[in-house]
């Protein structure tokens, strides 16, 4: 990432950009830890604006951002972006209830889809992924993932996925997929309540062995 410093500060990583240099990688997650303010929305922005080579995963604090400050800018976007709320989120996003938007989670996602042109994966016990007319639903999962820390593994792993050339939808599915079934392997395994977020990570390598 040679337009980029990263320096290291427990739990965020802090982007400082330089005009001067290329920015080329694949995929780019932000948002987990990062907080919320004007600084945070000045990163998303330069972003949005300049980044051209890839695709932009938003999670967490990034979506946070976009509820404080507007969705609007998602219409300004130069690359391709993926967003991965859990119903809260997404309800400081659009506005709605997050009883609204369970009624019809697959309308939903679609509906901001369409509208921004970004690829959604709404995540609950059965995950929606949406891009335009496009939808899939991720069956697997485990209580295990609803402790803090899971959605961040998505984006992390995600990114990771999409950066081995895989288009962002079919990502999105694939990432989804492994994620609940490293869930279900691991609860499987201890149960349901001990293990975190670390211990989802070392299950992947068991969830892609399992479907190969």
């Amino acid at each position: 990432m040679h337009r980029t410093v990263i320096t290291a500060k427990y739990p965020a990583c802090i982007f400082h950009f330089f005009a001067d240099e290329p920015f080329h990688t694949q995929a780019v997650a932000f948002g987990m830890g990062a907080g919320v303010g004007q600084r945070q929305r000045e990163i998303l922005e330069e972003l949005l604006s300049t980044y051209t080579c890839g695709t932009l995963v938003l999670d967490a604090d990034a979506l946070n951002t976009l509820s404080a400050y507007g969705v609007e800018i998602l219409r300004k976007k130069s690359c391709r972006i993926v967003i991965t709320p859990h119903p809260k989120e997404f309800s400081r996003l659009t506005g709605k209830s997050v009883e609204t938007l369970l009624s019809d989670p697959i309308g939903a996602a679609k509906s901001f889809s369409k509208e921004y042109g970004v690829t959604v994966v709404l995540k609950n016990n059965r995950t929606v992924i949406a891009e335009g007319d496009r939808v899939a639903i991720s069956l697997t999962g485990s209580p295990v993932l609803s402790k803090g820390g899971s959605g961040d593994v998505l984006a992390g792993f995600l990114a990771g996925t999409i950066a081995r050339g895989i288009p962002p939808f079919e990502a999105a599915v694939v990432s989804s997929y492994l994620l609940g079934r490293a869930g279900e392997l691991l609860a499987a395994e201890r149960d349901e309540y001990s293990p975190d977020a670390t211990d989802v990570i070392g299950y992947l390598s068991k969830a892609i062995r399992s479907v190969m």
